[in-house]
């Protein structure tokens, strides 16, 4: 399997490795043991649940309280399809269509000041 990673500072320095990881559950504990692989998975539904508290939080209204939130979670179960994960620019583009013009046009002067000030580092090293 492939697994690649970056950092969100520094485009450029993805990095992209091969890693012999089991596909299904019996040679995923015959590989790391039953303690890992449970381990691993409360970590994994953990971060699941956590997504769908930020969520339906940042959805707000009447919905948004905890008490709402728990009724809303309380069934939760994890399935197996994967999360489609979405590039930069599609979340950039779908956050841009919920902000005013004039957020819009500060936000593109943000990026070109520092877009400029990136360019001026390189030049100076």
């Amino acid at each position: 399997m492939e697994v690649t990673a970056r950092l969100k500072d520094k485009p450029d320095s993805a990095v992209t490795i091969n890693y012999d990881l089991p596909t299904d559950l019996d040679a995923l504990v015959a590989n790391f043991g039953k303690e890992v692989v449970a381990s691993k998975a409360i970590d994994s539904i953990v971060i699941d649940i956590q997504s769908n508290i930020r969520r339906l939080i940042r959805k707000g209204g009447a919905e948004a309280t905890a008490e709402k939130i728990q009724e809303k979670l309380a069934q939760y179960k994890p399935s197996s399809v994967s999360t489609v994960r979405r590039t930069p620019q599609e979340r950039m583009s779908d956050l841009l269509g919920k902000m005013s013009p004039d957020e819009q046009k500060a936000l593109l002067k943000q990026l070109r000041d520092n877009i400029a000030a990136q360019s001026a580092t390189s030049k100076a090293t």
